[in-house]
């Protein structure tokens, strides 16, 4: 080949190893810069809202701190809180056990009811079921209970 085509070749080359360089690393990198970029402008955009819902989060668990019973046996806050819950037809008998414990009837209970009953206890009054016993009541969704609540520790 002559000087020419040497230097034509050579040219060749080189615009090749660029194009390659260009088509491997360079693009790429370019178009993850972009993408990270419209990311980084999405999570800015979403920031807000997520301190807004981390402030309600906490609003809402502080909120479902143990409360104070004012003094109230197991069994007055029990008795009203059930009453509270729809259960007042429904209880049977309760009995104060050892150890600040109470045992507790309840007879053609509605399930759900019943239920957030014993997590208004636990949640707001720290009050545990120690021991359940749940019969179906022969009608769906109601129930027959027979529980065993335990005061928290220290009370």
């Amino acid at each position: 080949m002559n000087t020419r085509e040497k230097k034509l070749v050579w040219l060749a080359g080189i615009m090749l190893v660029v194009f390659v360089v260009w088509l491997a690393a360079w693009r790429p990198l370019t178009q993850q810069r972009l993408t990270l970029s419209s990311s980084v402008t999405q999570l800015n955009d979403d920031l807000p809202w997520m301190r807004a819902a981390a402030a309600e989060i906490q609003r809402l668990g502080d909120a479902a701190q143990p409360v104070s019973r004012g003094g109230q046996s197991l069994l007055a806050l029990a008795e009203s809180s059930a009453r509270g819950a729809g259960l007042g037809q429904s209880w049977r008998r309760a009995e104060p056990g050892a150890g600040g414990e109470l045992r507790v009837w309840l007879e053609n209970a509605p399930f759900d009811a019943m239920l957030r009953w014993l997590i208004v206890l636990q949640k707001r009054y720290s009050v545990s079921v120690a021991e359940a016993s749940i019969d179906q009541a022969g009608i769906a969704g109601v129930v027959n209970v027979r529980l065993l609540l335990a005061e928290p520790l220290g009370e």
